[in-house]
């Protein structure tokens, strides 16, 4: 909850440096994009470590495999980011927050993922 009270706290409404650079350069610069890639796999790797631990603890349940939820974590994480830049109405923002987390704890892999 600490991303949230940053976010109804900061008053200039700056918002996170790794996801406005994302927003604003993604991969048009070489050097920004190793940069982006560098952090993006610094979180996947994190979160997969501890997604792993829970499943093989039996603290997650979830047969979903911990790449793609790590992947669903950093890609909620910069969404999250973005609605902080839009309100900063702490109880919208832990509303999504519970959503994103209802959704993380109830994943089961779908054999027709395709999109």
């Amino acid at each position: 909850m600490e991303m949230i009270d940053d976010a109804v706290t900061d008053l200039l409404h700056r918002g996170c440096f790794m996801n406005n650079t994302i927003i604003e350069f993604g991969t048009r610069d070489p050097e920004v994009a190793r940069i982006i890639e560098a952090n993006t796999a610094f979180w996947e790797a994190l979160f997969m470590e501890v997604i792993t631990r829970g499943q093989k603890h039996g603290e997650l349940t979830t047969t979903t495999p911990a790449r793609t939820l790590a992947r669903f974590l950093i890609t909620t994480r910069y969404g999250l980011q973005v609605s902080a830049r839009c309100t900063q109405d702490r109880r919208e923002l832990q509303e999504e927050v519970t959503l994103i987390m209802t959704v993380f704890l109830n994943t089961h892999p779908r054999k027709d993922h395709n999109l």
